[in-house]
């Protein structure tokens, strides 16, 4: 009897599924027309939404995970049931970084691409991926979003709303990330001499100019001057006015511009959204397609030789100890916090920790 190490290494299963299903979309997105219209998805909007259902067969799908070296292939895995089963527990559980790693290739090859579901159908022994290909409103619709964040989850610092936070290449968590903005504002800045990043997220009960103050005399204990380039992301088009008439963009641009002669200054860079949202479209649904929520989302590495140029999308939903899981389990406190009047901007990480 020939026996086998049975393959679990959930990684490369992710890859390579992922992998082939964005070959076959791609090969295919041309002429595959089978249309699944889907109305009302768990409740969260009312609006229809028209997915293409791509199909693959499964067992060309295992092949290719189970085919370790091209030139020496342990033809028994193919077969192995237990192995199979590993495949298929790993898909399940491990659907979202799938479809998202889809949406990454495929965007790749200048494809923007909304993936809502991978899985198995065993009915037709086919791996199945609904791609979303219209909606009814914005915040459903497809669009292209910045590479995905696909790293340890330990390299992240997440800014939470109505926080802050402040890293450099070499701390403990070199990476600042935030999700969800909506009619918030992201603040992401970056010092390319002293090698520093920034990320404020700032609601519209956040007293951003005492935030900066703090943030400021933080940096002063370190430093004589500082110049960052910023960029701001989020807000609504049609947003009116928190701010004495102005729009939350607006006030948080007027607070920067303040510190134009001080010591710690800021050169504003142009507002860089992928996808504009009016707030009627938020209003009508707070799930959003993936591609939306990447789109709206800010991941950056202090790492990287130029890290303003080099964002990353970033979805909270991937790592079992984000705190994006919290907040999700405990509505009742987060419609408090909303409805805080509370304007303190908290520091959550500094390089100093």
């Amino acid at each position: 009897m020939i026996t086998h190490t049975h393959f679990d290494n959930r990684l490369q299963i992710v890859v390579q599924v992922a992998e082939s299903i964005g070959s076959v979309i791609d090969e295919k997105h041309d002429t595959y027309r089978r249309i699944h219209d889907v109305e009302g998805i768990s409740g969260t909007f009312t609006v229809k939404v028209r997915d293409i259902l791509f199909k693959t067969l499964a067992r060309d799908v295992f092949f290719k995970v189970l085919q370790l070296d091209k030139e020496e292939i342990d033809r028994t895995r193919s077969a192995c049931p237990t192995c199979i089963n590993n495949i298929l527990s790993i898909i399940k559980r491990s659907e979202l970084e799938i479809s998202l790693r889809v949406m990454d290739i495929l965007q790749k090859k200048n494809l923007p691409s909304s993936c809502e579901y991978v899985g198995y159908d065993e009915s037709s022994q086919s791996m199945i991926a609904f791609m979303r290909k219209s909606a009814t409103i914005k915040t459903q619709q497809v669009c292209q979003f910045f590479p995905i964040y696909l790293g340890p989850f330990d390299d992240v610092c997440e800014v939470e709303q109505r926080c802050f936070a402040i890293t450099f290449p070499d701390a403990k968590k070199p990476i600042l990330a935030t999700w969800h903005l909506a009619e918030c504002i992201g603040v992401v800045g970056f010092d390319k001499i002293h090698k520093i990043g920034f990320l404020f997220h700032v609601d519209k009960n956040a007293h951003f100019q005492k935030a900066l103050l703090q943030f400021q005399m933080h940096l002063r204990t370190l430093y004589s001057q500082l110049f960052f380039d910023v960029r701001l992301f989020g807000g609504f088009i049609d947003d009116l006015s928190y701010f004495n008439q102005m729009s939350m963009v607006d006030s948080v641009l007027q607070d920067l511009y303040q510190h134009r002669d001080s010591d710690i200054r800021f050169n504003i860079l142009p507002q860089k959204n992928i996808v504009s949202l009016r707030s009627i479209d938020v209003k009508k649904d707070s799930y959003w397609s993936r591609s939306i929520r990447l789109a709206r989302s800010i991941c950056i590495d202090t790492r990287l030789e130029d890290p303003l140029n080099t964002l990353q999308s970033y979805e909270p939903a991937l790592f079992p100890d984000s705190r994006f899981h919290k907040r999700m389990h405990t509505k009742e406190e987060a419609i408090s916090f909303e409805n805080s009047d509370d304007t303190t901007m908290t520091l959550s990480y500094s390089f100093a920790e």
